[in-house]
């Protein structure tokens, strides 16, 4: 079975390219799904920035967003509800969409 991990990065700067160093890692379920929600809230907040701007961006974006939310599903299905740009999941874990 493949193992889901969040792995801290550090990039220096300066002179020139250098490639990330992993400080730490964890598989920690409770970290996995933090950073999960973190991601998909940026996601979801680059796409509604485009909403007013440009509609072309923002189809683009929450596409974009809805593909990260059903890789996360698919690589890890023990971490369910996923919310997709436009909806959010109510107390009762049924999704309500938003306008």
């Amino acid at each position: 079975m493949a193992l889901i991990e969040v792995v801290l990065t550090y990039r220096p700067t300066g002179m020139g390219e250098s490639a990330p160093v992993a400080l730490a890692r964890t598989s920690d379920p409770d970290v996995i799904l933090a950073v999960r929600d973190r991601v998909l809230a940026e996601a979801k907040a680059a796409a509604e920035m485009w909403r007013t701007i440009d509609p072309g961006l923002f189809i683009m974006h929450a596409a974009e967003c809805e593909r990260l939310a059903r890789v996360l599903d698919v690589l890890a299905p023990i971490y369910s509800g996923l919310s997709l740009v436009g909806q959010e999941r109510g107390a009762d874990g049924d999704e309500e969409v938003t306008p």
